[in-house]
């Protein structure tokens, strides 16, 4: 949001008379020794920050915030900074948090800190001071740990269990007092999971599920208030990176569980649904676009992402349209394109028609090929990682030609197609099938969605797509893991 002073704001209607707008939301902060004329009032989403407004005085120490609309609930950020030293204290902004009062020292943020008009922030700094005055006994109890003797280790250890009890009921007194408030449901959400033992030759296995299916047990995804703080993200991410098996069809079937859960027209499911859609657009493991796809193909191209608009929305649906033919298990798109005649397009370089400067030898099509494995790759002369890919493709192949062919695609226009023989002759000493579409009649670069070089699919003798958007030198072991599996 954009910074500015606040002011007085008025609507003068068409009979000329004013009617002051009663604020929704008021936070006075009166922090003393603090002597810069500007606070920051910022706020937490997801693992981000963001900066609310800034706050000015003419008054020395106080400051006040004034909105006519109610503040998201949540955790917000207050940012002091006077003579380039930064700080901040957080408060927690609920629905009914709508006239608070903050009075503080610079000094000593949390100590000194007294709240009017929020029984949540009273808790919450009530709270943190509890926190202050238990760390450092369990830091002292720690660093004696580390020097003791066994017999002096047992008493410590002891009074360490005694101070996580009391860490631990002070916060289930918060929250079976207050069960509905905010400053509950962050205790809450950062709570362990409370786990019986396992024992047996399968008890890792079953801690692994016994986690997996009580993870959120602390954490009510459809809580809004939540989204404002730095838990759900951490802990949607912390589940389907460490607790998911890392394959497509797992990750769609636990995507769609939470999303599915909640209420479409709620803020939960718009911030999963973009985070999720954003999260797995940018994924570098292999096959997970088929987690966007599943996404958009479930969500946005049935009219479950409103607030996306028209023109964003149409290029997110044809993306996804686009990689869906691409994604690991779908049998490749044929395309057929024109064997390039090296030498016959070198003698005719010079011809004074772009047009007459190539020549072929017939033409081949990629579902013609019909080794055990059969590699597209998708290069260009002028592209600098091909060139150094270009060495190390050619040794690929010299080792795994038994079972491998290659789909060579000069990714050139017609005028270009000399480079691509030249560069052939010089560096390709292979027998592999060199081909273009020098006026992109097979639409490939479309239908593979090339973006850039180079681009390597691997294919099976069905011609399934088995793995794609690799580099070079992960072609071997990737034949050789795909042996395995075989075997």
């Amino acid at each position: 949001m954009s910074t500015f002073r606040l002011r007085a704001s008025f609507f003068v209607s068409i009979l000329f008379l004013s009617f002051s707008v009663l604020a929704q939301t008021k936070l006075t902060f009166n922090i003393d020794n603090y002597n810069s004329d500007t606070l920051v009032l910022a706020y937490q989403y997801g693992d981000k920050q963001y900066v609310q407004d800034s706050i000015f005085t003419d008054t020395p120490s106080k400051f006040t915030y004034q909105s006519d609309s109610t503040l998201e609930p949540g955790i917000y950020l207050v940012v002091i900074n006077e003579n380039e030293e930064m700080n901040y204290f957080q408060i927690l902004i609920d629905d009914e948090d709508k006239d608070v009062r903050f009075s503080t020292n610079k000094e000593n943020l949390i100590e000194d800190m007294k709240v009017e008009g929020s029984e949540n922030n009273r808790k919450f700094f009530d709270y943190l001071r509890f926190l202050n005055h238990q760390r450092p006994v369990a830091m002292e109890i720690n660093e004696k740990i580390q020097s003791a003797t066994e017999e002096e280790k047992a008493a410590l250890i002891e009074q360490q269990k005694n101070i996580n009890t009391t860490v631990l009921n002070y916060q289930k007194n918060i929250i079976n007092s207050h069960p509905e408030s905010l400053v509950s449901a962050i205790i809450k959400s950062n709570l362990d999971i409370d786990a019986p033992e396992f024992v047996g030759e399968d008890a890792q296995k079953d801690r692994y599920l016994y986690f997996k299916k009580h993870w959120f047990d602390n954490v009510p995804l459809g809580d809004r208030r939540l989204l404002r703080t730095d838990i759900i993200q951490k802990k949607l991410d912390y589940y389907l990176d460490k607790m998911v098996v890392p394959h497509p069809d797992s990750i769609n079937m636990e995507t769609e569980a939470i999303l599915d859960n909640l209420d479409e027209k709620g803020q939960p499911f718009k911030y999963y649904l973009i985070h999720f859609l954003n999260k797995y657009a940018k994924s570098k493991y292999i096959g997970m676009d088929a987690v966007y796809v599943n996404l958009v193909q479930k969500y946005y191209a049935q009219g479950k992402a409103p607030w996306t608009d028209e023109e964003q929305l149409k290029k997110i649906i044809d993306n996804a349209n686009t990689l869906e033919p691409l994604l690991i298990g779908k049998i490749a798109p044929d395309i057929n394109l024109k064997i390039i005649d090296v030498e016959g397009t070198l003698a005719l370089k010079d011809e004074e028609s772009e047009h007459k400067r190539f020549a072929f030898k017939g033409e081949k099509n990629l579902h013609s090929l019909n080794k055990k494995y059969n590699i597209l790759f998708i290069w260009a002369p002028d592209c600098g990682h091909c060139k150094k890919s270009m060495p190390k493709m050619i040794e690929f192949y010299e080792k795994y030609q038994d079972k491998v062919e290659i789909f060579a695609v000069c990714n050139k226009f017609y005028d270009k197609i000399p480079d691509c023989a030249e560069f052939i002759k010089e560096n390709i000493p292979v027998n592999w099938f060199n081909v273009a579409d020098p006026y992109l009649k097979s639409k490939y670069q479309q239908i593979y969605d090339v973006k850039s070089t180079p681009q390597i699919y691997i294919l099976d003798d069905k011609h399934e797509i088995v793995s794609k958007k690799i580099g070079v030198e992960q072609l071997g072991d990737i034949i050789d893991s795909l042996e395995k599996e075989k075997q």
